[in-house]
């Protein structure tokens, strides 16, 4: 890894050298000072901060126990009634006067909700059913929250007292009144007979309180809910006991993560949350606090802004005294880089203007000995080239297969013995012609016009040879005709198409060679499609990879797939390209993109 890194730190410019340097030894100290002192800053005020609310949770839980006090001393006094417990017992006797008593019972229910605010309902549910309650919010006896349970023995806070000795706290349920739903907690306690304690359980007393008194105690009557929200869970089965958003309140949070959760519920929605906890033991109750991480810390982060402001005024100075030094050496070697810059545009006949006979200067006289070397060395290897790509073309041009040539005039020969002179006037001047096509420099270009006239007449005669087992089409787009590409380019794979396609084709067979201009006008796309026997996967991929096509070995099977792209590549470069899609049985669509070098010709 070291070695690397100074391989490439000796290809640097001086220039950039320098300016690494600089880098190195006042701008990344700089940097990592400012974020480390950030980190280790907020770092502190994040622990500073959890502590306060942590505080702040256990007050709030305090208090919260304060308030339970008061309202688990109303619970106890109506537990310890006597007149309430005589009333109970008598209520139950065969000859008892219902109304009456219920009357008396609820008279003094509604006594006890006059001693504090918040109650909203105290229900007394006696074992057998019967129940009492009196509704503070609508002063009602018989116009009570729990009018749409039949059997208050079936609620809640009478299931879960019925095993339980001492006073119980269910948590938050939610009532649906008056086109809304309103939020309630409870706490219940079983009621005895204290002189026939063996008689059991007489009574349970429900008292119902508002859940808006664990709101106010958590976020105040006029809570703020911008940068943080306090809200109290149940430890014991996760319903959420009070929440800012009332359509949060009663639900269980299962295995939800807590910050997900506030999130979810639409507070600190594009934020960093960071949640505290505390547990009151005493209530079964978990207080939180979640707060937004940015906002909490914004006078942090104004802070540190301004050290960053400081540091940044301090970096320019440095920076415009660097950049001072750096145009001085940098201009004692911009003679030399220019000059390389020229040469590599192709320029090279630049020359150095030699001012110093210093070391700068010596590399400029070796640059310019040089340059001179290069472009006698440049020019010998294009003749070379020029000579070697001759050749090639003419060695691959030579490889056009004999074959048609015999066949064809096999075929005339037949055709003269079995249909007489018309059918063979006819072939020897489409095949004259042919052959006067191939006859000239095989170099020289042709029209696409001429170029589709030229393989119509092929395969006219290559479909008498066939015995009209295929029919052929050639169409060129209009505005094309006029383009120039290399004569006998297309031919090859014509014949691909023909030989090779319809080999085994008796009949049906169909061969469409179409001229095109891509939708970029950049290219002139030529497509050979056959219905015939197609080429197998393994076929297909090789023609497709142009490095195997190019630099592979020369196809022995006539003038062949590999050796017509070869030639295309010899024409048109690095520019031309093709691709190939064949299924066995199916067929080969073969296209070619030749590049479109006039301008006219792209219009």
């Amino acid at each position: 890894m070291g070695a690397n890194v100074g391989g490439l730190y000796h290809k640097l410019k001086l220039s950039h050298k320098l300016i690494l340097l600089f880098a190195m030894v006042s701008i990344v100290p700089i940097i990592a000072i400012q974020i480390f002192n950030y980190w280790e800053t907020k770092k502190n005020m994040t622990r500073q901060i959890d502590k306060v609310i942590l505080d702040n949770l256990i007050q709030i839980s305090e208090r919260t126990d304060l308030h339970l006090d008061i309202y688990t001393n109303i619970l106890y006094q109506i537990y310890i009634d006597d007149k309430m417990i005589d009333n109970i017992v008598r209520l139950k006797e065969p000859d008892a006067n219902t109304m009456l008593i219920k009357s008396e019972i609820g008279g003094r229910l509604r006594n006890y909700t006059g001693l504090v605010e918040g109650i909203r309902c105290i229900s007394i549910v006696c074992t057998d059913g019967t129940s009492i309650s009196y509704d503070v919010s609508n002063n009602s006896f018989v116009n009570t929250i729990w009018n749409k349970i039949p059997d208050m023995r079936q609620t809640p806070p009478y299931v879960e007292t019925v095993s339980k000795p001492g006073m119980v706290i269910t948590p938050t349920m939610k009532f649906y009144e008056e086109d809304d739903y309103n939020f309630y907690f409870h706490i219940s306690k079983r009621m005895f007979d204290f002189a026939h304690m063996k008689n059991g359980t007489i009574a349970t007393v429900i008292l119902t309180l508002d859940e808006k008194l664990l709101d106010t105690i958590c976020n105040g009557k006029e809570a703020d809910t911008s940068g943080e929200i306090n809200f109290i869970v149940s430890s014991r089965d996760k319903t959420v006991m009070s929440y800012p958003d009332k359509r949060f309140t009663s639900i269980r949070l299962e295995e939800e993560d807590i910050g997900d959760f506030v999130k979810r519920s639409g507070y600190l929605t594009d934020c960093s949350v960071v949640v505290n906890q505390y547990e009151d033991k005493e209530s079964g109750w978990i207080f939180y606090n979640a707060y937004d991480e940015d906002y909490i810390m914004a006078d942090v982060r104004e802070s540190q802004k301004m050290i960053v402001f400081t540091g940044g005024i301090v970096l320019i100075l440095v920076a415009v005294i660097i950049h001072n030094i750096i145009s001085g050496l940098n201009a004692s070697v911009q003679s030399v880089v220019s000059g390389m810059k020229e040469v590599q545009e192709g320029n090279l006949d630049v020359q150095i203007h030699i001012v110093n006979e210093d070391e700068i200067g010596t590399i400029a006289k070796n640059f310019n000995d040089m340059t001179r070397r290069v472009k006698g060395l440049i020019k010998q290897v294009s003749d070379a080239k020029d000579r070697q790509r001759k050749a090639e073309i003419q060695a691959l041009e030579a490889q056009i297969n004999p074959h048609f040539l015999y066949n064809t005039l096999d075929t005339i020969n037949w055709m003269a013995i079995e249909h007489g002179e018309r059918e063979i006037s006819r072939a020897l001047r489409d095949l004259g012609i042919i052959l006067r096509e191939t006859i000239k420099k095989s170099e020289s270009l042709a029209s696409v016009a001429q170029t589709a006239e030229l393989l119509s007449k092929y395969m006219e005669l290559q479909k008498m040879r066939f015995e009209d087992a295929f029919s052929y089409e050639v169409k060129v787009q209009p505005e094309i005709e006029g383009v120039e590409i290399q004569k006998l380019l297309i031919q090859p794979f014509v014949e691909n198409a023909v030989v090779h396609g319809m080999e085994q084709v008796t009949g049906g067979g169909k061969i469409s060679v179409l001229f095109e201009r891509s939708e970029d006008h950049e290219y002139l796309e030529v497509s050979i499609i056959d219905n015939g026997k197609g080429m197998t996967p393994e076929m297909v991929r090789k023609y497709r990879d142009r490095r195997t096509v190019i630099e592979g070995s020369e196809d022995k099977e006539g003038i062949g797939l590999q050796n017509a792209l070869v030639r295309l590549y010899m024409y048109y470069g690095e520019k031309a390209d093709w691709n190939i899609n064949s299924a066995e049985g199916i067929g080969t669509e073969v296209t070619l993109y030749i590049p479109l070098t006039d301008e006219k010709e792209r219009q």
